[in-house]
Protein backbone atom coordinates (compact mmCIF):
# COMPACT_ATOMS: atom_id res chain seq x y z
CA UNK A 1 0.00 0.00 0.00
CA UNK A 2 1.06 3.64 -0.09
CA UNK A 3 3.07 5.16 2.70
CA UNK A 4 -0.19 6.55 4.09
CA UNK A 5 -1.37 2.99 4.71
CA UNK A 6 1.93 1.35 5.70
CA UNK A 7 3.12 0.85 9.27
CA UNK A 8 6.60 -0.42 10.13
CA UNK A 9 6.11 -0.67 13.91
CA UNK A 10 5.93 -3.97 15.75
CA UNK A 11 2.86 -4.63 17.90
CA UNK A 12 2.45 -7.10 20.78
CA UNK A 13 -0.33 -9.58 20.13
CA UNK A 14 -2.66 -7.86 22.58
CA UNK A 15 -2.20 -4.58 20.66
CA UNK A 16 -2.40 -5.93 17.14
CA UNK A 17 -3.58 -3.50 14.43
CA UNK A 18 -6.96 -5.23 14.36
CA UNK A 19 -7.48 -4.84 18.10
CA UNK A 20 -6.39 -1.22 17.99
CA UNK A 21 -8.89 -0.64 15.20
CA UNK A 22 -11.72 -2.17 17.23
CA UNK A 23 -10.78 -0.04 20.22
CA UNK A 24 -10.74 3.12 18.11
CA UNK A 25 -14.02 2.13 16.47
CA UNK A 26 -15.76 2.23 19.85
CA UNK A 27 -13.86 5.11 21.46
CA UNK A 28 -14.35 7.72 18.74
CA UNK A 29 -18.19 7.70 18.66
CA UNK A 30 -18.29 7.29 22.44
CA UNK A 31 -16.18 10.41 23.04
CA UNK A 32 -17.96 12.39 20.30
CA UNK A 33 -21.40 11.46 21.58
CA UNK A 34 -20.52 12.13 25.22
CA UNK A 35 -19.16 15.57 24.30
CA UNK A 36 -22.27 16.34 22.27
CA UNK A 37 -24.68 15.26 25.01
CA UNK A 38 -22.80 17.24 27.67
CA UNK A 39 -22.84 20.34 25.47
CA UNK A 40 -26.56 19.91 24.84
CA UNK A 41 -27.28 19.52 28.56
CA UNK A 42 -25.33 22.72 29.27
CA UNK A 43 -27.91 24.84 27.41
CA UNK A 44 -31.01 22.61 27.54
CA UNK A 45 -32.69 24.89 30.10
CA UNK A 46 -32.59 27.74 27.54
CA UNK A 47 -34.61 25.78 24.96
CA UNK A 48 -38.35 25.78 24.36
CA UNK A 49 -40.14 22.76 25.81
CA UNK A 50 -40.75 21.38 22.31
CA UNK A 51 -37.59 21.65 20.21
CA UNK A 52 -37.81 21.72 16.41
CA UNK A 53 -36.15 18.57 15.03
CA UNK A 54 -37.52 18.36 11.49
CA UNK A 55 -37.89 20.96 8.74
CA UNK A 56 -39.80 21.19 5.48
CA UNK A 57 -39.72 23.91 2.85
CA UNK A 58 -42.12 25.97 4.95
CA UNK A 59 -40.15 25.66 8.18
CA UNK A 60 -40.20 23.43 11.28
CA UNK A 61 -42.80 20.67 11.09
CA UNK A 62 -41.54 18.13 13.65
CA UNK A 63 -40.81 18.62 17.35
CA UNK A 64 -39.30 16.66 20.26
CA UNK A 65 -39.42 17.34 23.98
CA UNK A 66 -36.12 18.84 25.13
CA UNK A 67 -35.60 16.11 27.76
CA UNK A 68 -36.16 13.33 25.22
CA UNK A 69 -33.81 14.95 22.71
CA UNK A 70 -30.79 14.34 24.94
CA UNK A 71 -31.43 10.59 24.72
CA UNK A 72 -31.96 10.77 20.97
CA UNK A 73 -28.60 12.52 20.54
CA UNK A 74 -26.94 9.70 22.46
CA UNK A 75 -28.65 6.95 20.49
CA UNK A 76 -28.01 8.53 17.07
CA UNK A 77 -24.38 9.19 17.91
CA UNK A 78 -23.70 5.58 18.85
CA UNK A 79 -26.00 3.04 17.23
CA UNK A 80 -25.83 3.74 13.49
CA UNK A 81 -22.11 4.67 13.35
CA UNK A 82 -21.07 1.67 15.43
CA UNK A 83 -23.25 -0.76 13.51
CA UNK A 84 -21.97 0.29 10.08
CA UNK A 85 -18.34 0.58 11.21
CA UNK A 86 -18.41 -2.81 12.94
CA UNK A 87 -19.77 -4.49 9.81
CA UNK A 88 -16.98 -3.00 7.67
CA UNK A 89 -14.30 -3.92 10.18
CA UNK A 90 -15.60 -7.46 10.68
CA UNK A 91 -15.76 -8.10 6.94
CA UNK A 92 -12.52 -6.46 5.81
CA UNK A 93 -10.41 -5.74 8.89
CA UNK A 94 -7.40 -7.68 7.55
CA UNK A 95 -6.43 -4.74 5.36
CA UNK A 96 -4.96 -1.54 6.83
CA UNK A 97 -6.78 0.79 4.45
CA UNK A 98 -10.08 -0.92 5.23
CA UNK A 99 -9.49 -0.60 8.98
CA UNK A 100 -8.91 3.11 8.54
CA UNK A 101 -11.99 3.42 6.36
CA UNK A 102 -14.14 1.76 9.03
CA UNK A 103 -12.89 3.94 11.88
CA UNK A 104 -12.92 7.15 9.84
CA UNK A 105 -16.46 6.54 8.59
CA UNK A 106 -17.68 5.69 12.10
CA UNK A 107 -16.20 8.83 13.64
CA UNK A 108 -17.39 11.05 10.79
CA UNK A 109 -20.95 9.75 10.93
CA UNK A 110 -21.04 10.22 14.71
CA UNK A 111 -19.92 13.84 14.30
CA UNK A 112 -22.55 14.49 11.65
CA UNK A 113 -25.43 12.93 13.60
CA UNK A 114 -24.54 14.53 16.93
CA UNK A 115 -23.41 17.84 15.47
CA UNK A 116 -26.55 18.38 13.40
CA UNK A 117 -28.94 17.75 16.29
CA UNK A 118 -26.98 19.75 18.86
CA UNK A 119 -26.26 22.72 16.58
CA UNK A 120 -29.88 22.87 15.40
CA UNK A 121 -30.92 22.94 19.07
CA UNK A 122 -28.27 25.56 19.93
CA UNK A 123 -29.88 28.00 17.50
CA UNK A 124 -33.20 27.69 19.35
CA UNK A 125 -31.92 29.05 22.66
CA UNK A 126 -34.20 31.70 24.09
CA UNK A 127 -37.15 30.90 21.82
CA UNK A 128 -40.59 30.60 23.40
CA UNK A 129 -41.72 28.16 20.73
CA UNK A 130 -39.72 25.74 18.58
CA UNK A 131 -41.95 26.66 15.64
CA UNK A 132 -40.04 29.97 15.48
CA UNK A 133 -36.73 28.21 14.80
CA UNK A 134 -34.70 29.28 11.78
CA UNK A 135 -33.81 26.86 9.00
CA UNK A 136 -31.19 24.20 9.60
CA UNK A 137 -28.87 25.17 6.72
CA UNK A 138 -25.82 26.29 8.69
CA UNK A 139 -25.95 23.50 11.29
CA UNK A 140 -26.08 21.06 8.39
CA UNK A 141 -23.13 22.66 6.59
CA UNK A 142 -20.97 22.85 9.72
CA UNK A 143 -21.79 19.24 10.64
CA UNK A 144 -20.89 18.01 7.15
CA UNK A 145 -17.53 19.80 7.10
CA UNK A 146 -16.69 18.75 10.66
CA UNK A 147 -17.58 15.12 9.90
CA UNK A 148 -15.12 15.02 6.99
CA UNK A 149 -12.30 16.59 9.03
CA UNK A 150 -12.80 14.38 12.09
CA UNK A 151 -13.28 11.29 9.92
CA UNK A 152 -9.91 11.81 8.23
CA UNK A 153 -8.17 12.46 11.56
CA UNK A 154 -9.77 9.40 13.15
CA UNK A 155 -8.72 7.18 10.26
CA UNK A 156 -5.07 7.93 10.87
CA UNK A 157 -5.23 7.00 14.55
CA UNK A 158 -5.43 3.39 13.36
CA UNK A 159 -2.38 1.44 12.10
CA UNK A 160 -2.18 0.84 8.38
CA UNK A 161 -1.02 -2.40 6.81
CA UNK A 162 2.00 -3.68 8.74
CA UNK A 163 4.98 -3.66 6.39
CA UNK A 164 5.94 -7.19 5.37
CA UNK A 165 2.58 -8.67 6.40
CA UNK A 166 1.37 -8.84 2.80
CA UNK A 167 4.74 -9.70 1.23
CA UNK A 168 4.83 -12.71 -1.10
CA UNK A 169 7.52 -15.19 -0.06
CA UNK A 170 7.19 -17.67 -2.95
CA UNK A 171 8.12 -16.98 -6.59
CA UNK A 172 5.41 -16.08 -9.07
CA UNK A 173 3.96 -19.41 -10.32
CA UNK A 174 5.52 -20.77 -13.52
CA UNK A 175 2.15 -20.90 -15.27
CA UNK A 176 1.34 -17.24 -14.59
CA UNK A 177 1.08 -14.75 -17.44
CA UNK A 178 4.34 -13.03 -18.37
CA UNK A 179 5.68 -10.63 -20.94
CA UNK A 180 9.14 -10.56 -22.55
CA UNK A 181 11.45 -7.93 -21.15
CA UNK A 182 15.16 -7.77 -21.87
CA UNK A 183 17.56 -7.31 -18.97
CA UNK A 184 17.39 -3.68 -17.88
CA UNK A 185 14.43 -2.93 -20.16
CA UNK A 186 11.64 -0.88 -18.60
CA UNK A 187 7.93 -0.94 -19.37
CA UNK A 188 4.79 0.77 -18.12
CA UNK A 189 1.16 -0.22 -18.62
CA UNK A 190 -1.58 2.31 -17.88
CA UNK A 191 -5.33 2.44 -18.37
CA UNK A 192 -8.09 4.90 -17.46
CA UNK A 193 -11.29 3.33 -16.15
CA UNK A 194 -14.65 5.00 -15.60
CA UNK A 195 -18.31 3.98 -15.39
CA UNK A 196 -20.47 3.87 -18.52
CA UNK A 197 -22.67 6.63 -19.87
CA UNK A 198 -25.75 5.66 -17.89
CA UNK A 199 -23.87 6.22 -14.65
CA UNK A 200 -23.00 9.77 -15.72
CA UNK A 201 -26.54 10.42 -16.92
CA UNK A 202 -27.85 9.35 -13.51
CA UNK A 203 -25.30 11.48 -11.66
CA UNK A 204 -26.11 14.45 -13.88
CA UNK A 205 -29.78 14.02 -13.08
CA UNK A 206 -29.02 13.92 -9.34
CA UNK A 207 -26.89 17.07 -9.51
CA UNK A 208 -29.42 18.94 -11.64
CA UNK A 209 -32.18 17.98 -9.23
CA UNK A 210 -30.37 19.97 -6.53
CA UNK A 211 -30.96 23.21 -8.47
CA UNK A 212 -34.72 23.36 -7.81
CA UNK A 213 -33.98 22.39 -4.19
CA UNK A 214 -31.84 25.50 -3.84
CA UNK A 215 -34.38 27.63 -5.71
CA UNK A 216 -37.39 26.51 -3.67
CA UNK A 217 -35.68 26.49 -0.29
CA UNK A 218 -33.35 29.45 -0.75
CA UNK A 219 -30.59 27.32 0.79
CA UNK A 220 -28.00 28.06 -1.90
CA UNK A 221 -24.98 27.65 0.38
CA UNK A 222 -26.14 24.20 1.43
CA UNK A 223 -26.99 23.24 -2.16
CA UNK A 224 -23.56 24.34 -3.42
CA UNK A 225 -21.76 22.39 -0.70
CA UNK A 226 -23.88 19.33 -1.43
CA UNK A 227 -22.91 19.50 -5.12
CA UNK A 228 -19.23 19.66 -4.13
CA UNK A 229 -19.64 16.81 -1.65
CA UNK A 230 -21.23 14.69 -4.38
CA UNK A 231 -18.68 15.53 -7.09
CA UNK A 232 -15.47 15.05 -5.07
CA UNK A 233 -16.19 11.48 -3.89
CA UNK A 234 -17.60 10.68 -7.33
CA UNK A 235 -14.37 11.67 -9.08
CA UNK A 236 -12.13 10.26 -6.35
CA UNK A 237 -13.79 6.88 -5.85
CA UNK A 238 -15.53 6.05 -9.16
CA UNK A 239 -12.97 7.11 -11.79
CA UNK A 240 -9.43 5.69 -11.74
CA UNK A 241 -6.05 5.67 -13.47
CA UNK A 242 -4.48 2.20 -13.19
CA UNK A 243 -0.71 1.92 -13.73
CA UNK A 244 1.72 -1.01 -13.64
CA UNK A 245 5.39 -0.07 -13.48
CA UNK A 246 8.69 -0.47 -11.66
CA UNK A 247 7.11 0.40 -8.29
CA UNK A 248 4.24 -2.08 -8.65
CA UNK A 249 0.53 -1.46 -9.16
CA UNK A 250 -0.77 2.06 -8.61
CA UNK A 251 -4.42 3.15 -8.64
CA UNK A 252 -5.23 6.85 -8.47
CA UNK A 253 -8.61 8.51 -8.14
CA UNK A 254 -9.87 10.74 -10.93
CA UNK A 255 -8.52 13.88 -9.22
CA UNK A 256 -5.09 12.32 -8.66
CA UNK A 257 -6.10 11.28 -5.16
CA UNK A 258 -6.73 9.19 -3.19
CA UNK A 259 -3.92 6.85 -4.14
CA UNK A 260 -3.59 3.10 -3.58
CA UNK A 261 -0.22 1.36 -4.09
CA UNK A 262 0.55 -2.36 -4.19
CA UNK A 263 4.36 -2.85 -4.27
CA UNK A 264 6.01 -5.56 -6.35
CA UNK A 265 7.14 -7.55 -3.30
CA UNK A 266 3.48 -8.05 -2.35
CA UNK A 267 2.47 -9.56 -5.70
CA UNK A 268 1.94 -13.32 -5.33
CA UNK A 269 0.29 -13.58 -8.75
CA UNK A 270 -1.57 -11.34 -11.17
CA UNK A 271 -4.21 -13.00 -13.31
CA UNK A 272 -7.20 -12.28 -15.51
CA UNK A 273 -10.55 -12.54 -13.74
CA UNK A 274 -12.99 -13.82 -16.34
CA UNK A 275 -16.02 -12.14 -14.79
CA UNK A 276 -16.12 -9.46 -12.10
CA UNK A 277 -19.62 -8.57 -10.97
CA UNK A 278 -19.67 -5.28 -9.01
CA UNK A 279 -22.94 -6.11 -7.28
CA UNK A 280 -22.20 -9.80 -6.79
CA UNK A 281 -18.63 -9.41 -5.52
CA UNK A 282 -18.78 -6.02 -3.80
CA UNK A 283 -22.37 -4.81 -3.56
CA UNK A 284 -21.80 -1.77 -5.78
CA UNK A 285 -19.51 0.20 -8.05
CA UNK A 286 -16.37 2.28 -7.56
CA UNK A 287 -13.84 1.72 -4.77
CA UNK A 288 -15.27 -1.14 -2.76
CA UNK A 289 -14.48 -3.33 0.23
CA UNK A 290 -15.34 -7.00 -0.16
CA UNK A 291 -15.28 -10.24 1.80
CA UNK A 292 -12.06 -12.13 2.60
CA UNK A 293 -9.80 -9.08 2.29
CA UNK A 294 -10.79 -8.17 -1.26
CA UNK A 295 -10.40 -4.60 -2.50
CA UNK A 296 -12.31 -3.63 -5.62
CA UNK A 297 -11.98 -0.87 -8.20
CA UNK A 298 -15.00 -1.86 -10.22
CA UNK A 299 -16.80 0.35 -12.74
CA UNK A 300 -18.59 -2.25 -14.86
CA UNK A 301 -19.38 -5.96 -15.13
CA UNK A 302 -16.94 -8.10 -17.10
CA UNK A 303 -13.33 -9.31 -17.18
CA UNK A 304 -10.65 -7.57 -15.18
CA UNK A 305 -7.32 -7.75 -13.41
CA UNK A 306 -7.01 -9.69 -10.16
CA UNK A 307 -3.85 -9.41 -8.07
CA UNK A 308 -3.31 -11.78 -5.16
CA UNK A 309 -1.07 -10.56 -2.35
CA UNK A 310 1.21 -12.60 -0.15
CA UNK A 311 -1.30 -12.82 2.69
CA UNK A 312 -4.07 -14.14 0.45
CA UNK A 313 -5.96 -10.85 0.12
CA UNK A 314 -6.49 -9.49 -3.38
CA UNK A 315 -7.30 -6.51 -5.55
CA UNK A 316 -9.85 -6.74 -8.37
CA UNK A 317 -9.98 -4.10 -11.11
CA UNK A 318 -12.37 -3.99 -14.06
CA UNK A 319 -10.14 -2.79 -16.89
CA UNK A 320 -9.70 -3.35 -20.62
CA UNK A 321 -6.92 -5.72 -21.77
CA UNK A 322 -6.23 -7.04 -18.25
CA UNK A 323 -3.95 -9.78 -19.62
CA UNK A 324 -1.36 -7.14 -20.58
CA UNK A 325 -1.34 -5.63 -17.11
CA UNK A 326 -1.20 -9.04 -15.43
CA UNK A 327 1.68 -10.23 -17.63
CA UNK A 328 3.77 -7.11 -16.99
CA UNK A 329 3.07 -7.12 -13.25
CA UNK A 330 4.10 -10.78 -12.92
CA UNK A 331 7.27 -10.16 -14.94
CA UNK A 332 8.25 -7.14 -12.84
CA UNK A 333 7.43 -9.00 -9.62
CA UNK A 334 9.69 -11.87 -10.75
CA UNK A 335 12.48 -9.41 -11.45
CA UNK A 336 12.09 -7.82 -8.01
CA UNK A 337 12.39 -11.13 -6.12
Amino acid sequence: MTSSHDDTREYPDRWSPQRRAWLALFLWPLVITAAGVLWYLSFKHQLPEQVATHWSRRGPDGFTHRDTLAWIVGVMGLTMPLLIGAVILAIAGRDGAHRRTAVGFTAGLAVFNVGLMVLASWEQRGLADGALARDVEWPLVVSLVASVIVGVLAAFTVPGTVRGQTRASAPVPDGALRTRLAAGERAVWSRFIAPGRWFWILMGFVLLSLIPVGFLSGAWVFTTIMVILVLLPLLGFSVFRVTVGETGLMVRGGLGFPRWHLPLEDVAEARVAAEIDPMGHFGGWGYRIGLHGKTGFVVRKGPGLEVERGDGTSWMITVDEPEEGAALLNTLADRAR
